[in-house]
């Protein structure tokens, strides 16, 4: 066996000292108790083995030492070899490949929002967390921290969801981190509600939100509304008052307040807040709303006044500017007639309205109809048909390319309300003139009669751009299963069958025919007669486009 330099033998594997176990017995326990004392002969030999033992435990503590230093230097290597393996790994990696135009066309495709702070949907239920995406790809390499870094895009978009007092830390660095890296690039800020997250704003007052950091991340990010192209503001169920609270450090006064917005969502609740001053703080937003100079589209969750005013105001918001209007409630037919009146480059028009209507123009009673030269596309439900009627025959529409119209949930005998609205329906494209493209109708609760579907088939006659017609039946009743499974689809395959020499629907441009019952019951499937039906149609009209 080989020996180290001090004589000690050595492990020929590990080299580390072996060493001999001593041959000296231990003390006797009970001796250790008794008051016996040892004989001179006993004290010399003690001695003796003191001196051996304490050099055979310098001996160990030499050796533990040695042990000791000899494992941290296995674990260093073997650190360094596991960084070894990863960082070789990563540099055959396929993705190592890839250009940088490669990767940017991949990093598009990262969710829009860069940043949510607030509410993280997980499963069923909503959280507050925070999520970074842009930021965690940055620790992936230098190499993606250089790309992400440069990509300002990947950085301008920031979703804040609301919550008492729910930062425990203060995340605006995070926010200004983001602020920093989007530079120039146009922001897309989402202030709102977290979803299925409800409070009562009357329980939460202004005290309860200063010096929280939820109010300090809300200042920074209303501060920076200049630099907003998109911005919306949801407020319907969530704590208000920290909303208004932060706007008040915004300089609304300043005509440069919205300098780049080109779309605006709002959702309020119909709460007005004041400053100060006494002025409400949504007067001044709106204001500043007003003089947004490309400003183009808007969502409101309804016709916004000034608290000074009760009436529809000309230029508020900036309705001349408008191309894309949604509209979840409308009180009047008033405000209706007035905001179309004033909006000449409306594009694409939407209203989504449950709010009954008693003012406006009777059933004979017709206004003059509001030309909207460049409406494209219209949308809108309702379950009364005479505000339906009251709106289609208060419009024309020459450029008009694609129409949603949803009606019903009524009385399903009413069938002069029915016949009304569709002949509403047919004057107003008569009147428009327009090369239809896309049709959908929705009814509900509505049973087409014979005079119903005398005006129908005028409406697809006046329609003969038409390439969709999408038809969606939603009944409830069960008196109405033969209604919508087999009478109706069968009408319809009627109108557009090519070999009925009677009919007056020939649209030679139909591309797409889709007929939904939104009543699903399995135990009432569509007829196989009817189904025959339908793909005779489909195929006759198929030939006829190939020929």
């Amino acid at each position: 066996m080989p020996k180290n330099q001090s004589g000690s033998p050595q492990c020929i594997k590990c080299k580390i000292k072996i060493i001999p176990t001593p041959n000296y017995a231990s003390l006797s326990p009970f001796i250790l108790r008794t008051n016996i004392a040892p004989t001179k002969t006993e004290i010399a030999q003690t001695k003796a083995i003191l001196e051996e033992e304490e050099e055979e435990l310098q001996r160990c503590d030499e050796e533990i030492e040695y042990a000791r230093q000899a494992l941290e230097r296995l674990t260093a290597r073997r650190d360094v070899l596991r960084r070894n393996l990863v960082e070789r790994r990563s540099w055959l990696a396929p993705i190592r490949r890839l250009p940088v135009e490669i990767l940017d066309m991949i990093f598009a495709e990262v969710p829009n929002t860069s940043l949510n702070i607030g509410g993280l949907r997980t499963s069923e239920r909503s959280r507050f967390g925070v999520e970074a995406v842009s930021l965690r790809l940055t620790h992936v390499s230098c190499h993606w921290r250089t790309i992400v870094s440069a990509k300002c895009s990947m950085w301008s978009t920031i979703d804040w969801s609301c919550w008492i007092r729910a930062m425990k830390k203060d995340w605006t660095p995070l926010l200004n981190i983001y602020l920093k890296n989007a530079a120039r690039e146009p922001l897309r800020i989402y202030i709102g509600q977290v979803p299925g997250y409800y409070s009562d704003p009357d329980l939460i007052t202004v005290e309860d939100w200063k010096g929280t950091h939820d109010l300090h991340f809300l200042q920074t990010l209303a501060r920076q509304f200049p630099r907003c192209v998109e911005l919306t503001i949801d407020h319907r169920d969530i704590q208000s008052t920290v909303l208004h609270y932060a706007l008040r450090t915004v300089k609304f006064e300043d005509n440069a307040a919205f300098p780049r917005l080109r779309c605006l969502t709002y959702r309020g609740n119909g709460q007005t807040y004041v400053d100060s001053n006494g002025v409400a703080i949504e007067d001044r937003f709106w204001n500043a709303i007003r003089r947004a100079p490309m400003l183009e589209h808007m969502l409101l969750s309804k016709i916004p006044y000034l608290t000074r005013m009760d009436a529809f105001h000309s230029d508020f918001p900036p309705w001349d500017q408008l191309t894309t209007l949604f509209i979840l409630v409308l009180d009047s037919y008033a405000d209706f007639h007035a905001f179309i009146a004033h909006c000449p480059r409306l594009e694409d028009l939407t209203i989504d309205s449950p709010v009954e209507w008693d003012d406006g123009p009777a059933w004979d009673d017709v206004t003059e109809p509001v030309v909207l030269s460049h409406l494209r596309s219209l949308c809108f439900e309702s379950e009364n048909p005479q505000r339906c009627h009251k709106m289609l025959a208060s419009i024309s529409l020459p450029s008009l390319k694609k129409l949603d119209i949803g009606f019903g949930g009524q009385d399903p005998s009413d069938k002069d309300s029915i016949r009304q609205v569709l002949q509403s329906l047919f004057f107003m494209l008569k009147r428009s003139s327009c090369a239809l493209t896309c049709m959908k109708l929705v009814l509900r609760q509505w049973i087409l009669g014979a005079s119903s579907m005398a005006w129908f088939s005028d409406i697809l006659g006046q329609s003969t751009s038409l390439e969709t017609l999408v038809l969606c039946l939603d009944y409830e009743v069960e008196d109405c299963v033969d209604l919508v499974m087999h009478e109706i689809p069968a009408q319809l395959c009627t109108l557009l069958s090519l070999s009925n020499h009677h009919t007056q629907v020939f649209l030679p441009q139909l591309r797409a025919l889709q007929i939904e019952a939104l009543w699903d019951d399995p135990n009432h499937p569509l007829n196989m007669d009817t189904f025959g039906d339908i793909l005779d149609v489909i195929e006759e009209r198929s030939q006829s486009a190939c020929s």
